[in-house]
């Protein structure tokens, strides 16, 4: 048995994240909730999940400064990675959720140059256009 299976937490931890793997999700919505002793704090959830992340000043700014949007009103749809790592606190070195958004796809390479053919002229048998679109 598990203290996390005897005293299930509504917020993710660490500890809920799997060692070396990147989680992907997606935003819902953030929420300020009371934390702890009475103190109100941002909590990000994310679609099909109940658990929600509380957020910190370094994951905010994270969000922030990788999608360029400053309102968690306009977070919504917002596709991250969720990883654990460690970080320092209180003089230790305790495991802590970072996060860092999905990377977009690289833009297109431009399309080559057709072939030449023997006459420096190019290759007249490629396929019509018609044919492409219209699959």
């Amino acid at each position: 048995m598990k203290l996390g299976d005897v005293f299930p937490s509504k917020y993710l931890k660490a500890g809920d994240l799997p060692k070396n793997q990147e989680v992907s999700v997606v935003i819902d919505r953030v929420a300020l909730e009371v934390i702890g002793d009475d103190e109100d704090k941002p909590v990000l959830y994310f679609k099909g999940s109940e658990k929600g992340l509380v957020l910190n000043r370094t994951n905010w700014g994270a969000i922030e400064m990788s999608s360029g949007i400053d309102d968690t009103d306009n977070w919504r749809g917002i596709e991250l990675l969720l990883y654990q790592t460690t970080t320092q606190f209180g003089g230790n070195t305790v495991p802590c959720i970072r996060l860092r958004m999905v990377p977009k796809p690289a833009a297109p390479a431009a399309p080559a140059a057709p072939p030449a053919d023997a006459e420096g002229g190019y290759d007249t048998t490629a396929t019509p256009a018609a044919d492409i679109f219209a699959k």
